[in-house]
């Protein structure tokens, strides 16, 4: 920095080089009608926003508690399934419901939903209208199937399988499902 008088009064004038260096150090100006304008939001479109992402995660929050529930009944029906391949071999029995003395159809679907936690009717009638009929593309392991020629009942076992007490003098087993004339019964729980 150097003096210099002009017309009687003392001046002091900066060299060029901390003129520079000056202009370096401070930051540049703001431009605060740039930025709040990119910045802000109308009252009308803040509210909007608003709305949308509590929409979003509405939506976000009723997708997982919807897969909550899907996972939830597949492992119910996954039990069931494992319920019924324990008592393959146990003989059929008219009129049976328990492992000790035999099946009957209805008997063994009653009794393994009851051990998966869940009461259905006794009888292969009343199962029948025990929960809701899905189509065979939507049949899934676990699910009732009635048979409406014979009014007999198994547990659907999934790729085409049942697992029931088929008629006196067989035992409960796993079989190839041999007819297509079938209902699957969703019960649910």
């Amino acid at each position: 920095m150097f003096a210099a008088a002009v017309g009687g009064s003392l001046l002091l004038v900066a060299s060029p080089a901390e003129a520079f260096a000056s202009e370096l150090e401070s930051p540049p100006p703001s431009s605060h009608t740039e930025t709040s304008a990119v910045s802000e939001m109308s009252p009308a479109d803040a509210k909007a926003k608003a709305a949308a992402d509590a929409k979003a995660k509405a939506a976000a929050a009723a997708k997982k508690k919807a897969a909550a529930a899907k996972a939830k009944a597949a492992a119910a029906a996954k039990k069931r399934v494992l319920i019924a391949k324990k008592y393959i071999g146990v003989r059929y029995k008219r009129g049976g419901t328990g492992p000790k003395a035999g099946f009957d159809c209805s008997g063994f679907t009653r009794y393994v939903y009851k051990q998966a936690g869940k009461n259905i009717p006794r009888t292969s009638a009343a199962q029948r209208h025990a929960g809701k009929t899905v189509s065979r593309a939507q049949a899934r392991p676990g699910d009732l199937v009635w048979f409406s020629d014979f009014r007999h009942v198994a547990i659907y076992a999934g790729n085409g399988y049942i697992i029931d007490a088929p008629k006196p003098g067989k035992k409960v087993s796993k079989r190839k499902l041999w007819t297509s004339h079938v209902k699957y019964i969703r019960v649910a729980g």
